[in-house]
């Protein structure tokens, strides 16, 4: 008996595949800055204002000590100059015409009269006013603003996938033929 042995293989197909790879980023920026704030350093100096009323008081009479004491020097003198002046003409007077006249009564007399006073009208100066102006002193200091940045950097990266297909077997048929058989003609 003949038997009949039939193989078949089917085709096989292997893929061998290598994964793409995409690496899309970036770094981010930095940036680096210096920031010194401006400064206003500047003051005001006040108003200084000098007033010399000496000369309006001292014209209704009101005196500082110093200028009492000065005019009350100047009128001691004064006085003391009359005062010597009068007595030597009393004197000369009461030498000369002593005898005749009464004099020293009239001497005495004119001694005890009240003196009469003065009315003087003067205009009264004004005051000396100086006035030393404020100033504005210091400085503006503007600052400092300074910025460095650093940009940041893209990267793409791209690896394409890649697919091989290869034949693990290929297809095949195999007939074989085992046992005796006759052949007849």
């Amino acid at each position: 008996m003949i038997h009949l042995d039939m193989r078949m293989n089917n085709a096989e197909i292997a893929l061998q595949v290598k994964r793409g790879n995409i690496d899309a980023g970036f770094t981010q920026p930095t940036g680096k800055g210096q920031y010194i704030p401006p400064q206003c350093d500047l003051y005001v100096t006040p108003i200084k204002v000098d007033i010399d009323s000496a000369p309006s008081r001292t014209a209704v009479g009101i005196y500082t000590y110093s200028g009492y004491r000065k005019k009350m020097s100047e009128k001691d003198i004064a006085d003391f100059k009359e005062g010597v002046s009068r007595r030597v003409n009393q004197g000369r007077e009461a030498m000369e015409n002593g005898a005749k006249t009464d004099i020293l009564v009239q001497i005495n007399w004119q001694n005890m009269l009240l003196k009469q006073g003065k009315l003087t009208l003067v205009s009264m100066p004004a005051p000396e006013i100086t006035v030393h102006p404020g100033e504005v002193k210091g400085e503006v200091k503007p600052g400092k603003c300074s910025y460095e940045i650093t940009p940041g950097k893209s990267h793409f990266d791209f690896t394409p996938t890649e697919t091989d297909v290869v034949m693990k077997q290929y297809a095949s048929v195999s007939i074989k033929t085992s046992g005796t058989y006759n052949l007849y003609a």
